[in-house]
């Protein structure tokens, strides 16, 4: 499992307020735990899964990241061939590439371009300073577009456009989704999501929303919070390459990328 440092994602930008219980409304009431026998109704499928509609695309990300250790800034290149097979290459203000991550089904592979060094894994991937766990590789690429980061095995209506989930991994997640006539075309408009909390220990430790531009992902506990903006959409004009390092790389850690500079 590569463990992924949000610091190695990093230039100055300032944060954000946090997101609040009274401004989630009903996402600050505790969940129901009684789950696991629930099925799965077909209206919530498109909370986690974007299916064929993201398909095939590139899309710039700007990315800001406010927390104990710093403010910082990154913009990004997505190039989303299908959930399980994408790039995600990062660079600072100047233009200068930092990392590239490329993931092909259950591998993945990650170069640092500063320090001239890649490792191979596969298994999952974990923002370690934001407490979600790991993420199949999968989720990642929806996270980043407005989808729950989790596969629910049980889910019901609490009430109307609000949902409890409960994942593979038993956590516990809250969900409110926009009003059908809200919602748009879903190829236009993408995923319905409006927010979603994550709890455990019967308390809200991530939260995630979007407005117009931006979305937050936000760990007050933790003090920090990420934020990005969706930029340039286009179609993916070939597939990507496969898993190879440049032959002037050698093997580094996975599990730390070191210091930003």
């Amino acid at each position: 499992m590569l463990v992924f440092w949000t610091c190695f994602l990093v230039q100055v930008v300032a944060g954000e307020n946090w997101t609040s219980h009274a401004a989630q409304g009903q996402l600050a009431q505790e969940p129901e735990q009684s789950l696991s026998t629930v099925a799965v109704a077909s209206p919530v499928e498109g909370l986690w899964d974007f299916g064929e509609s993201e398909a095939m695309t590139q899309r710039t990300v700007r990315m800001s990241y406010d927390g104990p250790d710093g403010n910082y800034a990154l913009f990004m290149v997505l190039r989303l061939e299908r959930a399980d097979r994408y790039s995600l290459e990062a660079r600072d203000r100047l233009g200068r590439r930092w990392f590239r991550l490329v993931v092909d089904g259950s591998r993945g592979l990650l170069l640092d371009d500063r320090e001239k060094l890649y490792c191979e894994f596969d298994g999952a991937v974990e923002i370690a300073t934001v407490p979600l766990g790991p993420l199949s590789f999968d989720l990642l690429p929806g996270m980043l577009l407005g989808y729950l980061p989790a596969r629910p095995k049980g889910a019901y209506e609490r009430e109307p456009n609000v949902w409890s989930v409960q994942d593979a991994q038993d956590r516990t997640w809250t969900v409110r989704t926009l009003p059908d006539e809200d919602a748009g075309d879903p190829v236009e408009r993408g995923s319905r999501v409006e927010t979603w909390a994550l709890w455990r220990s019967e308390k809200p430790r991530v939260w995630w929303r979007r407005d117009e531009r931006w979305s937050y992902l936000s760990a007050p506990e933790e003090s920090l919070q990420l934020k990005w903006r969706i930029g340039t959409v286009e179609s993916l004009a070939q597939s990507l390459p496969g898993l190879q390092a440049p032959e002037d790389f050698e093997p580094g850690s996975c599990s730390d990328p070191g210091p930003v500079q």
